[in-house]
Order: C-alpha cells, then sequence, then structure tokens
C-alpha cells in the first residue's frame, strides 16, 4: 500500500490495540504499492519484543522501558523505525535521526547483537523440526542480519539501515534465506539445514576471533 492515509490507519492499529497502551506508532519501511504497512509499536510499560501482521499491516511492538537498551545497543528493530519511520500518533519518545545517524558501534553492541542472532537461529531450528519452513526461514533473516550488524559495528562503524546493509556486506545466506521466505511454494527442507549451519559456524567464528580496530578498543576504554 502506498501513502496509507494515517488517520484511518491509526483508528485500524486501535482496533488492534487499546489506544491506552499505545504510547507512540511509526510508520516506516518503504511503503511502495503492493509492500505491507510496517508499524513500530511503543507500549507503556514493560512489554517485551513482539511482532505479528494483520492483514496487510506488520506490526513490530516494545515496551518504552526497554528502549534505551535497544538504543544503546544499536538493535535494529528500533533503529530501522528511527532512521526510515514517521511517527503518526503519540509522544515523540525515539531520539532524532541526526543523534541516531552520527553514532557508532561498540564490542558491547556487537555482543549484545550476537546474542539476538543465537536466539533466532534456536527460533529457527524449532521451526525447522515443526515443518513450519517459511517461519524457520524469517527466523534465518533476523539471525543473519544481526550476525551482519555485529560484524560491522564491532569495527566501529556507523550505523545503517537493512537495505544498506545488505548491499554493503552482500551476504549469500541472507539473500537464500530472504528468497525461503518471501517464496510461495515450499523449499527443500536441505536449504534451510544448510542455511543454519552455516549460520550457525559463523555465529562460533564470530563469538570466538572477534576482529576490533585498535582505533575501537581506545574509544571503548574512555570514560563517558
Amino acid at each position: 500500500m502506498k501513502n496509507p492515509d494515517k488517520k484511518a490507519l491509526c483508528q485500524v492499529i486501535f482496533s488492534i490495540i487499546p489506544r491506552e497502551k499505545v504510547a507512540e506508532l511509526v510508520l516506516y519501511g518503504s511503503n511502495k504499492f503492493g509492500s505491507d504497512i510496517d508499524i513500530f509499536v511503543i507500549l507503556h510499560g514493560y512489554d517485551l519484543y513482539s511482532s505479528f501482521s494483520v492483514g496487510e499491516i506488520d506490526f513490530t511492538i516494545v515496551g518504552a522501558a526497554w528502549l534505551p537498551t535497544l538504543i544503546q545497543n544499536l538493535d535494529p528493530i528500533v533503529i530501522e523505525p528511527i532512521l526510515t519511520g514517521e511517527r503518526i500518533y503519540g509522544r515523540e519518545i525515539l531520539p532524532a535521526k541526526d543523534e541516531i545517524k552520527r553514532r557508532r558501534g561498540t564490542i558491547n553492541a556487537a555482543d549484545y547483537l550476537l546474542q539476538c542472532s543465537d536466539i533466532c537461529l534456536a527460533w529457527a531450528t524449532d521451526h525447522l523440526d515443526k515443518k513450519n519452513f517459511r517461519a524457520s526461514a524469517c527466523c534465518l533473516v533476523f539471525a543473519i542480519s544481526y550476525l551482519l550488524y555485529a560484524k560491522r559495528y564491532a569495527l566501529g562503524r556507523r550505523v545503517m539501515i537493512f537495505k544498506n546493509l545488505r548491499v554493503r556486506m552482500e551476504c549469500q545466506d541472507l539473500d537464500r534465506a530472504n528468497s525461503i521466505f518471501k517464496g510461495k511454494k515450499s523449499p527443500p527442507e536441505e536449504d534451510l539445514v544448510d542455511l543454519i549451519e552455516n549460520i550457525h559456524k559463523s555465529l562460533t567464528d564470530m563469538y570466538n576471533c572477534l576482529i576490533v580496530s585498535p582505533r575501537l578498543k581506545r574509544e571503548e576504554k574512555k570514560p563517558e
């Protein structure tokens, strides 16, 4: 859907999520014709991350209390809406785009992102065991994306949106997982098994041999 009516969209959202629970709504993503509508929902309180779809609306939801941790660690689930999104409801809670654009990765952020990748990989394996192939592929997209962000931010590089990350990193496994996820036919189970094995090896290598530039090491030691 292209350029959805924001007032009408909010009314649809509030029919799914009670208005009184919502602190802020952010419309983000491409919003190109034929694509789904991506909505980042910040709830009052301590709600953990969740995501689901209703019709053509894809929801990503998190409690406001978790935002400092997600932002500090450059988690793409919150960085992407900040850099590509538009607030359509509520008070402005998220930091300004320019502030986020100036941030660089840290070792702590890379370690956090590796843990996220590991969790997503476990979900992918669980879905594969249950023969939920598309769900497994979706989790693999997240697992690989988190891994690529960890590699980038371990070197102290600036934040980057997902579209640019795919171009810069040129990861065949990410392209394969994304193709499986978006495909209409169920893939051979062996394709998913092969991807999971590749990601598991890459995660292990990253944990064991984290490459850090000397400049980043110096910055890590500076007092705030």
